[in-house]
C-alpha cells in the first residue's frame, strides 16, 4: 500500500495532469473548488481520473463539499486501506467454495 506522502504526490500528479494546473498550486489545505478554482466539470474530470487510477468509488459527499486536498488524501487512503483489508486470498476464496 501507498504512504500517505507517496499518494499524496500521486494524486497530485494526476491532477495536475490531468486538470493542467501548476504543481505548487496545490497544498495540503488547498480547498479543491474554491482554492484550486475547480468548476464542475474539473471535479467530475478529476474523479473519473482518480477512479481509473486507483479502482475506487469516491463517495459522493466529499466531492460534492469543498473538500481539501488533504481531506481528498485521507479518504482515498480509507478507502484504499479498506480495500486492501478485505482482499480475500485467491486460495482462501476457492476453498471456501
Amino acid at each position: 500500500m501507498l504512504s500517505r506522502e507517496n499518494l499524496f504526490i500521486e494524486v497530485k500528479d494526476t491532477i495536475v495532469k490531468g486538470l493542467k494546473l501548476e504543481p505548487d498550486s496545490i497544498q495540503g489545505d488547498s480547498r479543491l473548488k474554491e482554492g484550486l478554482k475547480l468548476d464542475s466539470l474539473d471535479m467530475i474530470l478529476m474523479v473519473q481520473e482518480l477512479e481509473e487510477k486507483f479502482k475506487i468509488d469516491l463517495p459522493d459527499d466529499l466531492v460534492a463539499a469543498d473538500a481539501t486536498f488533504n481531506q481528498l488524501i485521507d479518504a482515498l487512503s480509507d478507502l484504499l486501506s479498506r480495500r486492501e483489508s478485505s482482499t480475500v486470498p485467491p486460495v482462501a476464496a476457492a476453498a471456501g467454495s
